[in-house]
């Protein structure tokens, strides 16, 4: 199994208003979003992933961790995003 690597990342707030995201994204085994001041309630502070992107029931999923006061995530199954279900366009005339 390779090892998981780990990117920074600074998102600026297109508006202006805050100072805008840092946080990190590590690859391993899945996908994890860290951003910093954000996390999850079972995890000690600024130490958890609130996205975690992972092959489940042989399709891509997303947990997203979008309430801090709640131990489960939200799945959102991508199965359904598979380009092979995409209906072709109608022809142009």
């Amino acid at each position: 199994m390779a090892e998981a690597v780990e990117y920074q990342f600074k998102i600026p707030d297109i508006d202006g208003k805050t100072k805008g995201l840092t946080g990190r994204i590590v690859v391993g085994q899945g996908i994890e979003i860290f951003i910093d001041g954000y996390g999850c309630k079972e995890v000690e502070p600024n130490t958890g992933s609130i996205v975690y992107l992972e092959m489940y029931n042989g399709a891509p999923a997303i947990d997203v961790w979008n309430n801090i006061r709640s131990d489960a995530p939200v799945k959102v199954p991508l199965d359904l995003a598979s380009e092979e279900l995409r209906e072709p366009l109608p022809e142009e005339e």
